[in-house]
């Protein structure tokens, strides 16, 4: 649960001075972005003024070559932000948590879930988290999906957002997909897969406001209402209220799911703005308790 008392405390007294230490990183990084900007106007004001034609058609690549700098820079440096920002939160919730920024959840477990309806072209991810709730094994991460658009010639954005398994002590058999009901169209080739071996549409499950927000198919063998008990329900309802993003989950067997649409890549470092700011971490803190929460919700409910 929540303590945010005990998290300030623990903010102010260990991650505060090294938050404090990256701000004036994030200064010398921005002084680094306008310096080669302003040499790279100058040089092009140059060049132009003196009417060096021969070297006219060659400006572009020093703006190429200042766009990947500035890109490379910007990355090394939330590279080095998410372990500050991560491991510390993760050391208040509980230090036995592990963080890996590089890694992220395997593609045959990604595709187990049977949440999205096809396989993306591109798959790759980042800031990996395990860890163990009560006797719950977890794991999440950032997922980033692409595939090919069925209008364009182009790869098309499929998922971009959080990603979250564990594996519970229950035994069971069977599939539940959850989606949001606003997303029936983009997710038809989800739910055909299911209702292809005999699997049907909850059309109740006991939470109205639930079942106006989302759609819940199961196959045959499993029975839905053990596994959907009330305070899973409120789990999810509650943060989608709180959050609205779209959520997607599903129960596979003893395996949990959830798939989290994110507006902003959760944990990043702000180039343009200081980021030591308490509410920012408060808000990452507070993100990262609501997946701990669902599965203490299901795990104290079975």
């Amino acid at each position: 649960m929540e303590d945010l008392p005990a998290f300030r405390r623990y903010y102010n007294d260990h991650m505060h001075s090294k938050l404090r230490s990256f701000e004036r990183i994030r200064w010398i990084l921005l002084l680094k972005i306008v310096v080669a900007f302003i040499t790279l106007i100058a040089i092009s004001f140059f060049v132009l003024q003196a009417k060096l034609s021969a070297f006219i058609l060659f400006l572009p690549i020093p703006y190429w070559a200042f766009y990947d700098y500035v890109k490379r820079e910007i990355k090394q440096f939330k590279k080095k932000y998410k372990p500050i920002i991560v491991q510390g939160i993760l050391d208040f919730i509980n230090p036995d948590y592990c963080y890996y920024h590089d890694q992220f959840i395997a593609y045959d477990t990604f595709n187990r879930s049977g949440i999205f309806p096809v396989e993306p072209a591109i798959y790759k991810g980042e800031d990996y988290i395990m860890g163990k709730i009560g006797e719950v094994d977890f794991e999440m991460c950032e997922l980033h999906l692409e595939h090919p658009s069925y209008v364009r010639s182009r790869l098309q954005k499929l998922f971009d957002g959080l990603f979250f398994h564990s594996k519970f002590s229950y035994s069971a058999k069977g599939r539940i997909i959850i989606i949001p009901r606003k997303r029936r169209q983009r997710f038809i080739g989800t739910l055909k897969n299911i209702t292809r071996y005999g699997g049907y549409e909850v059309k109740g499950t006991g939470n109205s406001t639930f079942d106006s927000r989302f759609l819940v198919f199961a196959e045959p063998t499993v029975k839905f209402d053990e596994i959907l008990t009330p305070e899973i329900l409120e789990s999810l309802n509650s943060y989608y209220t709180g959050s609205k993003k779209d959520v997607f989950a599903s129960f596979v067997d003893d395996h949990f799911y959830l798939a989290v649409s994110e507006p902003y890549q959760l944990l990043d470092a702000n180039i343009f703005r200081t980021n030591i700011s308490f509410e920012i971490i408060q808000a990452n803190y507070r993100e990262l308790q609501v997946f701990m929460r669902i599965v203490e919700d299901f795990d104290n409910s079975h």
